[in-house]
């Protein structure tokens, strides 16, 4: 329940910010990215290389989330800033793999697997955004936006799922035997989308989105991660 009513209020401030400025010059909007989210490791020069080469041979997508209002200031004809807020989910996983002795600390684990178990590990962040996009429209229906977002952490951590032999899956929390989550993170934001169609001066449009995360996922440690995440945003501009 948390994670709907916090969209909704996040997404109501700046539809009400919008609707003090001039209609011409203020626009308003709302819009759902459906992403691939993922971590790669990163090394701060005294972790072991081969442990570092492992956790990045078994990092895969998972599938995250954001869903956003936004303020659209418009400079002229073809450039505009966009002020918005929302709330993002993002994360990782790693693959389904054998469960092996003693576990994945260990870059040399046992090759006697557990009859019947795999394994992988999720990882997840709840965050609220607010992203800052100079929005250029060379021509009328196409938009190039560049620009940056700020996320703030509101919780996260690590799951651990344990896949049997007849198909069950249980779960375990393990965010507790590991690093402290950094509070905040800021992202370099980059996406060329068009108008689907519009009507009114209302418009749908879609944006492929690509998002790169700048500071580490954890506090400080020898083997950390940054995030990035590709995808496609669908919105109403109003």
């Amino acid at each position: 329940m948390k994670n709907i009513i916090l969209p909704f209020l996040l997404l109501s401030i700046p539809v009400l910010l919008s609707a003090q400025g001039s209609s011409k010059t203020f626009r308003w909007g709302i819009t759902f990215n459906p992403n691939l989210s993922h971590q790669f490791i990163v090394n701060d020069g005294t972790g072991t290389p081969e442990f570092e080469e492992l956790l990045n041979e078994i990092e895969v997508f998972r599938f995250g989330y954001a869903v956003q209002s936004y303020v659209e200031w418009n400079l002229d004809e073809s450039f505009a800033l966009q002020l918005g807020l929302g709330y993002k989910r993002n994360g990782s996983a790693t693959k389904r793999s054998e469960l092996l002795f003693p576990d994945l600390i260990n870059p040399n684990p046992s090759p006697n697997p557990v009859s019947g178990q795999e394994t992988r590990t999720v990882f997840t962040r709840n965050n609220v955004e607010i992203p800052l996009n100079l929005v250029f429209r060379p021509w009328k229906r196409v938009m190039v936006s560049v620009g940056t977002s700020g996320l703030i952490v509101l919780s996260g951590g690590q799951e651990l799922l344990i896949y049997d032999s007849d198909g069950n899956v249980s779960s375990t929390d393990i965010s507790a035997g590991n690093p402290e989550l950094n509070s905040f993170d800021v992202t370099l934001n980059f996406g060329i989308g068009a108008t689907v169609f519009s009507i009114n001066q209302k418009e749908v449009f879609v944006q492929p989105l690509f998002q790169l995360g700048l500071f580490n996922v954890y506090e400080p440690v020898p083997l950390n991660r940054k995030n990035y995440n590709i995808g496609l945003t669908v919105g109403l501009r109003i």
